[in-house]
């Protein structure tokens, strides 16, 4: 069984290479690092300042046939953007900023573009900041329409207490979203979940996958470090599957795909004409550098998928 037959595989750029995360470096390089390696067949990419870097990775990426994902939750964090800010001119201006990476986006002709609410604002504030985000959403998706675009805008869930502490925040919530922005008309919406993101929120993955199916577009591949404060990599900081002191191990990545299996995720997208991208987020940590990252996650993927394959022909 050939994983290309059912899903694109994936990896973020600005996770695996940090110092092109604020959109200047060695970004043609390093991503024609990646195309050269040939082991993936989607890349997750990020605000590109450069005109002239921009316009050679969108050839370079359309000349070798490789899906685009548009990820902007780097500058949404770097920049402190709000989505659900409770004042309308901080929202409205978050919105403002958001529509320039939607640009860039279509530009790059890209499938998906994931974004990321704002801060939570505390229990007493939760419904009006969620309208606030909806009301956001469906901004940015109508402006996506308006250009005749088929690019999908995704809603990331992020933890809501350890780390990035954003509004959204809990599955069942963030389908409430989903439900509400699909809803007013927008089929170009979905969400993106994180495996890594999961044992923040607390949530087991099989029940967040179900919770999400009807809505899941995108899924993130990906560890964290939950219980140790004191671990160098606690939170959400991306780290790869194998390294000491994380929550996941190298049999929580095939559970992962037997959940998204026995949900149909990737039947369901096909049926749609639409072949899902699963692509992992990790970051170099503890003196590895990007290669070494590179290549230890291409070893945990094949060995994960041979025992996914294995179990799933029995």
């Amino acid at each position: 069984m050939l994983w290309s037959d059912m899903f694109s595989l994936g990896i973020v750029h600005p996770q695996l290479f940090p110092e092109t995360s604020k959109g200047e470096g060695a970004i043609l390089e390093t991503i024609s690092l990646l195309v050269a390696d040939g082991f993936f067949d989607a890349l997750e990419i990020s605000s590109i300042k450069d005109s002239l870097v921009r316009k050679r990775v969108k050839e370079l990426l359309q000349q070798h046939g490789i899906r685009k994902v548009y990820c902007c939750a780097p500058p949404i964090l770097m920049n402190k953007i709000n989505l659900n800010a409770l004042e309308e001119e901080e929202r409205a201006e978050g919105v403002r900023q958001v529509k320039n990476y939607l640009d860039e986006a279509l530009f790059m002709e890209a499938e998906i573009f994931t974004v990321l609410s704002g801060p939570d604002p505390g229990p007493e504030k939760r419904l009006e900041a969620r309208e606030h985000l909806i009301l956001s959403l469906t901004e940015l998706c109508s402006y996506v329409e308006e250009r005749d675009s088929n690019l999908t805008i995704t809603l990331e869930t992020f933890d809501r207490a350890v780390d990035k502490k954003c509004l959204i925040g809990p599955t069942p919530e963030a389908v409430q979203v989903a439900r509400k922005v699909s809803g007013a008309g927008f089929e170009n919406f979905g969400l993106t979940l994180d495996q890594g993101h999961l044992p923040l929120l607390e949530e087991k993955p099989g029940e967040a996958i179900n919770e999400a199916i009807h809505f899941l577009f995108h899924i993130h591949l990906g560890n964290c470090v939950r219980t140790d404060q004191k671990h160098p990599l606690y939170g959400d900081q991306h780290p790869r599957y194998g390294l000491g002191g994380c929550h996941l191990e190298l049999g929580d990545l095939v559970s992962f795909l037997q959940a998204l299996a026995d949900q149909g995720f990737c039947r369901d997208q096909l049926k749609r004409d639409i072949k899902p991208v699963l692509s992992f987020e990790v970051k170099p940590a503890l003196g590895e550098s990007s290669l070494q990252t590179l290549e230890e996650t291409k070893k945990t993927w094949l060995q994960a998928w041979g025992r996914f394959a294995d179990s799933w022909k029995k």
